[in-house]
């Protein structure tokens, strides 16, 4: 059984002379867009409390361009990606993508968000707790 992936109505594939919309791609589909991207744009303007699609971008080497809101004003930095303010910016930013490296983008996630990471991260919230 392939694992599949419901995305948004709109996701587009392609380049502007070829574009098609995906209701649902499979994981591996998924992944493999993601890393042929030139970057992932986050057009939300809504003040997400985590974004797991840019930290799926990242992880898969892809940096990310999105305006400074909630969680993302966190999940990207300086190197993995643009925070922007505005509609200008944004266009301006996706011009600048191929400076981020992916290598940069890839071990920026590794290095705080792997399983290890965020293992050791509880463990030590529990102690804090424990010692309260």
């Amino acid at each position: 059984m392939q694992a599949r992936v419901r995305t948004a109505p709109e996701l587009v594939i392609g380049g502007q002379q070829n574009i098609e919309k995906a209701r649902e791609i499979l994981f591996a589909e998924l992944c493999r867009l993601l890393r042929q991207a030139r970057a992932l744009v986050v057009t939300s303007q809504i003040a997400e409390t985590t974004s797991l699609v840019a930290l799926e971008a990242m992880a898969s080497g892809t940096p990310v361009i999105a305006f400074r809101r909630g969680a993302l004003a966190e999940v990207v930095r300086e190197g993995t990606g643009f925070l922007v303010e505005s509609v200008e910016e944004m266009a301006a930013a996706c011009a600048r993508a191929g400076e981020i490296r992916s290598e940069n983008c890839r071990s920026w996630v590794e290095q705080e968000y792997s399983a290890e990471q965020m293992a050791d991260a509880y463990e030590a919230l529990v102690q804090r707790i424990l010692a309260w």
